[in-house]
């Protein structure tokens, strides 16, 4: 709820027209399909529920397991959703090393604020 508040009020500030999120959670992934609709652009990078998480599945131990063509699809998948995310003219994060590969491509974000709210991996 807390960034879902964050990003209405930016979008609204900075007249931002369009959401793109880029999560692994399935759960706030339906969350924001649910809130925003039509203004949230969407990719088909893998979801995982919490449960699935902690059962040790997760994008990263998807990938050790995978075979070399879907190493390199998800490798793809996830430079392009940093990139993508680099393009945006507002960005609101987390503290991952995905956040910050964002804002070291980008151009200097309008505005820019980052979650830090414990250790992510």
């Amino acid at each position: 709820a807390e960034v879902i508040k964050k990003a209405e009020e930016v979008m609204r500030q900075y007249r931002c027209s369009y959401l793109y999120l880029a999560t692994e959670d399935a759960s706030i992934y339906s969350i924001f399909v649910e809130h925003f609709g039509s203004k949230l652009i969407l990719d088909d990078a893998a979801k995982w529920q919490v449960a699935d998480l902690q059962k040790g599945k997760s994008n990263a131990n998807r990938t050790a397991l995978a075979s070399k063509e879907e190493k390199y699809k998800s490798g793809l998948e996830y430079l392009s959703q940093i990139y993508l995310l680099s393009r945006c003219t507002c960005f609101i994060a987390g503290n991952t090393r995905g956040s910050l590969g964002a804002m070291l491509m980008s151009n200097k974000f309008e505005y820019l604020y980052i979650y830090n709210l414990g250790v992510y991996k």
